[in-house]
Parts: C-alpha cells; structure tokens; sequence
C-alpha cells in the first residue's frame, strides 16, 4: 500500500468516526458532556503529510538541463495534476478491479465505434466549442499494451487520430524500438477533445471525460498500461508527484500494471532525457517478455 493510499484511508477513518459520534449524539437528545468521549484527534489531512515530507502537490516534469528530482514545470504541465483514483470522501475501499469482460474483436470493435460516435456527439464541457474534431483512439482492439497521454494537440484536433504530430512520431519510434509496430498497441487521451492553445487539461475536463478512458481499458483488456507525462501518469498510479518519482518502478491500476514515462512532447523540449525514457521503455520491453514469453520481440535502440 502506497504512503498517499494509507494516509487517505486514515483520513476516511478519521471523518467516519467523527460522523459515528454526531449520530449517537443525536439520538440521546443531549448536547456534549464530560462524560462523552472525546471526538478522534484528526491525522492532517494526506496533501499536509506530503507537504511535510517534502513532496509537492504539483506534477512536473524536470526542463532540459536540470536533474531528475528538480521539478521544475513543463511548459505543457504547469496546472495540479488529476486527483488520486481514490476519493477518500466517498470510500475508504480502494478501486476494485475493472470489471472487463471477455470480448471478441468485432466485438470490441463494434463498442469501440458506438462509442466514438457518442464521443462525437458530446456536450458535456465547453472543449466541445473550440475543437474541429474528438480524438478517440488509434491502434489495435486487441493490443496487449496500452498507451495513454493527456490531450490531443493541433494536428490530432486537424485529423481526429491521437499522436500524429511531432510526438506522435517520436512516440511511433519509441515504440518500434522495442520491436513492436504501432498498429499493435492501443493509443488514447484522457481527454478525447483539445484544450485552448493546448493548455493542461482542467480537473473538471478529466473527470466528464474518465468514462469513456475507462470503457476503453475494460475493452481492450491490456496487460499494460504506460502513462505518457504526469497528467496520464497521476491517474493511473493514483500519485500526485513528479515524472521522476513515479518511474523506474511498475505501479497498479485497478489490477493492471502501470508504468509512468514522459511526454513525448517533454522529450521533444528536453532531449536529454531520452535516455532515461529510453530506460523506461526496456522496462516495459522485459515485462511484457515475462507475461508473454512466447512471443519474442528484437529490441533495438535505434535514433530517436
């Protein structure tokens, strides 16, 4: 169990007590007495503890030139980053596993097209205004892994496919570098329309658009998740902290497992760090290697 996971639960223990004691109080009529017991001394709240140990509630990524641990802000990731997957307010539980069902792949296609013409017809937020085109999806139904950015930018608004521009490509050899074509992966956005002048994604853009990531990941059904920059990332590991703090090490997304590297647009700005990308990509190369040992992949590092 992750530190932010456990101080949340303690706080979801904390505020249920305190409602324990206000129902018994209502139901003898009676105000407080000596004799009651005192209400539970409250555990600061997890943002407080975080702050405490030095971590910031910002997600950024470190600017060319810098080490991994300055978090210093992106030009692109400059707001808070997503909240935690899990809402201490509403559950002490953490998220169940995703309840993905065994499709075929018509069938998974057939949900994936219903749904991209409902993402079409969506007027849930005011992205709905400024875009030319929704940007669901590209790759394959059946992919094995799953790869996950923020929003789309000017050329996937103009084309309505995620990650065809200058990213995009850089993220297409990325991903032949550990010997896979980018029709056998799965690529999406947690948004799925573009924010003005490509600003970060707001709070309340990625919550109207969550459902429909999560339909994505229950139809696809991937052994992996990769979250491209500290937006993706922070949701899928349920960690509000830097780029350099969540990789180098696989975290969990209801039941799958998740690794968090950065944007290929922050590689673009800072190209020193594509070694240490480039790092991250054999981790998913050796795990996948595990889960699907008969099928071997050439890995190679190539230019990019």
């Amino acid at each position: 169990m992750t530190t932010l996971r456990r101080e949340l639960l303690n706080y979801a223990e904390f505020l249920r007590a305190c409602g324990n004691l206000y129902v018994e109080s209502g139901r003898e009529g009676a105000g407080r007495t000596k004799e009651e017991p005192r209400e539970p001394e409250a555990p600061p709240p997890p943002d407080v503890r975080l702050a405490e140990a030095g971590v910031e509630g910002a997600l950024r990524e470190p600017m060319a030139g810098s080490s991994e641990g300055n978090l210093l802000m992106s030009s692109r990731e400059t707001g808070k980053a997503s909240p935690s997957q899990l809402d201490f307010f509403d559950t002490a539980e953490p998220p169940k596993p995703l309840d993905a069902e065994d499709l075929s792949e018509a069938e998974r296609q057939a949900r994936v097209t219903d749904a991209m013409a409902v993402v079409e017809a969506c007027t849930a937020c005011e992205l709905c205004h400024g875009r030319a085109r929704t940007v669901y999806s590209d790759g394959s139904v059946m992919a094995r892994i799953v790869f996950v950015g923020e929003a789309p930018g000017a050329e996937e608004d103009r084309t309505g496919i995620p990650f065809v521009g200058r990213a995009g490509k850089l993220l297409t050899k990325m991903i032949a570098a550990i010997g896979f074509e980018r029709e056998e992966v799965y690529i999406c956005n947690m948004l799925k329309c573009r924010p003005p002048g490509n600003r970060d994604p707001l709070p309340s853009e990625k919550k109207t658009c969550e459902q429909f990531l999560i339909q994505q990941i229950q139809w696809i059904r991937p052994q992996i998740l990769v979250g491209l920059g500290a937006h993706a990332s922070a949701y899928l590991t349920g960690q509000e902290t830097s780029i350099g703090k969540m990789r180098k090490r696989w975290h969990s997304f209801r039941g799958i497992p998740v690794l968090a590297t950065y944007h290929p647009a922050f590689l673009l700005r800072s190209p020193s760090f594509k070694k240490t990308a480039w790092e991250d990509m054999l981790m998913l190369s050796e795990r996948y290697a595990e889960l699907n040992p008969g099928d071997k992949r050439k890995v190679w590092r190539g230019e990019w």
